[in-house]
């Protein structure tokens, strides 16, 4: 879940605050489109700020325009739409032009927002329009989305009283946002697993870590992390959704065998990964085809896992490199995606 979905429905208890998004992107620049950033104000005025849009001049002039959004000369304005060029307006090496949304989300929606949020959490998208005349985005749960981003000028239209207007003063937006980016099925507690959950943690992932031994997580557990401890590791398999991303790193060479197995009765996992050696691989290939698998099948298991040129042993190091072939298989999952659409099941107005 991005930060500022997390931090919202808390900070709404107390104050307004401001949504910042980059609407569209031209040329290099220090975010992509979508990204976003919340900017509230705490009691002595000073900026409160969520996640961000890429730092620099171009992060100081938007958050100095979201404050005066919420204490200063523009308090009455609930959305301001700019374009900014990174080069010629402000300096910024990058070169490229951003268009940026503003939107003052008031404090009493905070339980709308953690609605939509637990529909987050259980897979669905929030679907995010607005146009040039509106005061509010209006937002919809999917049941599936395809993380797509739009400012389009030529969708708005143009009434009489608008045709005076220039086409940059004309727009709509749409976003879709989904929630964890991805769900990673992380079977061992050693030293590697614990390394793994640290790469991911920044990347918003969704982890269910599991191991056989009753005392191999960490003392301290986190909130967004289900944590199983299982005699029978292997049946959670079955349960896991489609398209989740399976690690297998444990402690005993046979319950990675058995995990192994389990896995191959499925076939709709993005990611199958086998810590161990070439030798480990040719082992286990051995052993799963005498039980069954087809050996066209094993294509489908990383191992040795991590991407090419990273050969330490190190746990760290490991676990960038696992993380970051699982990011590459996710990006490409995401471009493929896009073709797809969703079905509004329900919307809401949460200004």
């Amino acid at each position: 879940m991005k930060a500022w979905l997390n931090t919202l429905p808390t900070w709404l208890q107390s104050r307004d605050c401001i949504l910042v998004t980059v609407a569209r992107v031209e040329g290099s620049t220090p975010r992509e489109a979508g990204a976003s950033m919340l900017i509230g104000v705490d009691e002595t005025g000073q900026a409160l700020q969520i996640d961000t849009i890429g730092g620099g001049h171009l992060e100081w002039q938007a958050t100095d325009i979201a404050q005066k959004m919420l204490v200063g000369s523009e308090s009455t304005h609930s959305i301001h739409f700019e374009r900014f060029n990174l080069s010629a307006r402000l300096g910024q090496c990058c070169g490229g032009v951003v268009w940026l949304i503003f939107e003052k989300i008031t404090s009493n929606h905070s339980q709308s927002w953690q609605a939509s949020i637990n529909a987050l959490e259980q897979g669905a998208c929030l679907l995010r329009t607005l146009r040039h005349d509106q005061n509010h985005s209006t937002w919809a749960t999917h049941t599936t989305g395809k993380n797509r981003v739009q400012l389009d000028h030529s969708a708005a239209k143009k009434s009489s009283m608008e045709k005076a207007q220039t086409a940059e003063a004309l727009w709509q937006f749409e976003q879709e946002i989904l929630g964890s980016p991805f769900t990673v099925y992380l079977f061992g507690a050693g030293h590697v697993g614990r390394a793994v959950v640290e790469a991911l943690r920044p990347l918003d992932a969704k982890i269910r870590w599991i191991d056989s031994r009753d005392h191999g997580f960490p003392e301290h557990q986190e909130a967004h992390i289900d944590y199983v401890s299982s005699d029978q590791p292997e049946d959670e398999i079955a349960h896991a959704p489609a398209n989740s991303y399976f690690l297998i790193m444990t402690h005993n060479h046979a319950l990675d065998f058995r995990l192994c197995l389990e896995l191959f009765k499925r076939n709709d996992f993005a990611y199958f990964g086998l810590i161990g050696s070439e030798s480990k691989r040719a082992v286990f290939e051995h052993r799963l085809h005498s039980r069954g698998v087809d050996a066209l099948r094993f294509q489908e298991m990383t191992c040795p896992i991590g991407i090419q040129g990273i050969y330490s042993k190190e746990p760290a190091l490991i676990a960038v490199s696992v993380v970051a072939q699982m990011l590459q298989i996710h990006t490409t999952h995401l471009q493929t995606e896009r073709i797809y659409g969703g079905k509004i099941s329900q919307s809401s107005n949460l200004g």
